[in-house]
């Protein structure tokens, strides 16, 4: 008996179009054809008509605008989870869903895919898009020549070098946006659209800045395991609990590489100054008063780096049992005896904990 092969489905997308590339057909047939058999939306068939990927897409798309001066510094650069959600807007359901298309993001799509804009919406598009979206993408769709059977995308041509002196926008005869004349456009149309993408690029840029890679619960994990080890350095021995604090240090190294809010870095911030804070006072207790200091000053960067008052005090406090008091700070209070030293380890783990109940009130007061 002769085994079944199962053709997996990117495998069968690849063969249909080199099959409909060896009749001669081009992207528009492939496109259509791709609609047909696997039910796709008109920007996800041309898509796959070129055989890309959405990550592969999304890299044509940017590679593009940063050739035509569109997006040169690459602010708002296409991503493939945006892609495939501008891929199926409107949704199935009966309210929208998913991201929303502009015209500008159509008509570029249509110069990378080598199509018209027309061609990328389909009557689900057309009943969701405003009459005035539908008018720009129409009256585009007409300018752009016959591109049946073409392989290549069009090239746009580089924006034309600025005036020497900018006028008015009431004395400019015809509004450009981003270089590029609009011929036909009135004053008042033209601002409309320069308004409009403005808005849209701020939201593609804002979509960025949302982005958070912790949670909550991760952050509140990190600050308990914080608070365990300040209380169990007060009893443990000080080398196992200094390798686990080294190990939490590391787990906060990592999370700060990660897309982060202002104020998530901010506690990671505080964390470090107090576990790096905790491992010098480890560190002093096992006969290594030297790298005490140096960990002392890792926190103090740290700590300076968010400005927490409380545990920059602390700090201070703590490096004056690791070197001389002429060389720590300014004061010139008496250095304490190291008769002090049981004392100050017992309430160690309790100056920490106020410190962190207090930078929990500061972080409310500031994110209300």
């Amino acid at each position: 008996m002769m085994p079944i092969v199962r053709i997996t489905l990117p495998a069968e997308k690849r063969a249909l179009r080199e099959k409909m590339r060896g009749l001669g057909l081009g992207h528009r047939e492939i496109a259509a054809e791709f609609a047909r058999r696997y039910r796709l939306r008109p920007r996800a068939a041309w898509r796959e008509a070129h055989g890309w990927s959405l990550r592969e897409a999304a890299a044509q798309i940017n590679a593009y605008t940063g050739t035509v001066g569109l997006d040169p510094g690459g602010v708002s650069s296409m991503t493939a989870p945006h892609l495939c959600e501008h891929e199926n807007w409107p949704g199935p359901g009966p309210q929208p869903s998913g991201r929303r298309p502009s015209p500008y993001l159509l008509a570029l799509l249509a110069c990378v895919y080598g199509c018209t804009a027309a061609d990328l919406i389909d009557l689900a598009d057309r009943e969701q898009l405003s009459p005035a979206e539908l008018l720009i993408l129409d009256t585009y769709s007409q300018e752009i020549p016959n591109l049946r059977n073409e392989n290549h995308p069009p090239h746009l041509p580089r924006p034309p070098a600025p005036p020497a002196r900018q006028q008015p926008l009431s004395a400019v005869p015809a509004i450009t946006y981003r270089g590029k004349p609009e011929p036909g456009f009135t004053p008042r149309a033209g601002i409309e659209r320069e308004v409009l993408m403005a808005a849209h690029e701020g939201s593609d840029h804002a979509e960025q800045a949302e982005r958070r890679d912790i949670g909550d619960a991760t952050l509140e994990q990190l600050r308990a395991d914080v608070v365990r080890l300040s209380l169990e350095s007060m009893t443990a021995e000080p080398f196992p609990v200094f390798r686990e604090m080294r190990r939490l240090r590391s787990r906060i190294y990592a999370a700060l590489d990660r897309q982060l809010w202002p104020r998530d870095q901010t506690e990671l911030y505080f964390l470090l100054g107090a576990l790096n804070c905790l491992m010098a006072v480890a560190a002093s207790d096992m006969g290594y008063p030297q790298s005490g200091e140096e960990l002392i000053r890792a926190a103090w960067a740290y700590t300076t780096a968010i400005d927490h008052r409380p545990l920059m005090a602390h700090l201070r406090l703590e490096l004056r049992w690791h070197r001389p008091l002429a060389e720590s700070w300014p004061s010139r209070e008496p250095r304490p005896e190291r008769t002090a030293l049981p004392v100050r380890r017992t309430q160690h783990g309790t100056v920490v904990l106020a410190v962190r109940r207090e930078s929990d009130v500061e972080l409310r007061d500031s994110n209300p």
